[in-house]
């Protein structure tokens, strides 16, 4: 048994593809407002991968093409679309059921609305997790300490362990702040921050979940 059992993990491309989530929905919408392959470049910039919060981003598309529609209407109709194209990647519950079943507790630490965790029960998650924590309900934002503190204790473990994601001022500096060993999900790309690094980088969260399965 691995001497520290505790694996967070983050939400969004990490243990889901929400990329694909967000390019169904940018494909409908660019579709239906007839959008130029420049304007549909700009939507994807401001994204920022999910980070920006969905009322500025939405703020912002409304004011640059110049939308009728109000704000909490857009958001609406964006999520209708991307919560239906919403999912874990093939493998990962799975492997969380593995993960758990070598005696591992297992949880999710993300930023974000309430969304989040309509996320959590929508892709099966909910029923693997022994717990999560979203920013939005606890106040902290990751890199803060404070979120990944509220995950084990929402766990009622020690906060000691592993941190996985695809982030690395989010989830790698949060990790290594928290004190745990983290393993960065690269998605392929290539690491670039100088002032600190990952214990290990893997290509997806299978072959992280699989690196903590033979931690020794």
């Amino acid at each position: 048994m691995p001497d520290a059992q505790l694996a967070l993990f983050d939400l969004d491309n990490t243990l889901c593809d929400r990329q694909h989530a967000f390019d169904a929905w940018l494909a409908e919408f660019s579709g239906r407002h007839r959008l130029t392959e420049s304007e549909m470049g700009w939507l994807q910039l401001i994204d920022h991968d999910g980070a920006r919060p969905r009322s500025e981003f939405f703020a912002m598309v409304r004011d640059r093409l110049n939308l009728g529609t109000p704000v909490p209407e857009l958001i609406a109709g964006y999520y209708d679309i991307y919560l239906a194209n919403y999912a874990c990647y093939a493998g990962v519950l799975d492997s969380l059921r593995s993960l758990k079943h070598a005696g591992w507790t297992v949880a999710v630490v993300t930023n974000g609305s309430g969304v989040q965790e309509r996320k959590i029960w929508l892709t099966g998650l909910g029923d693997v997790l022994d717990g999560w924590s979203v920013s939005d309900a606890v106040g902290w934002r990751k890199p803060a300490v404070g979120i990944f503190s509220d995950a084990a204790r929402n766990c009622r473990v020690e906060l000691a362990g592993w941190m996985t994601g695809d982030g690395p001022d989010t989830d790698i500096a949060g990790g290594k702040n928290a004190g745990l060993r983290t393993i960065w999900v690269s998605r392929g790309r290539q690491w670039s921050e100088d002032s600190y690094q990952p214990d290990v980088v893997a290509a997806d969260a299978l072959a992280g979940i699989d690196r903590l399965m033979r931690s020794p």
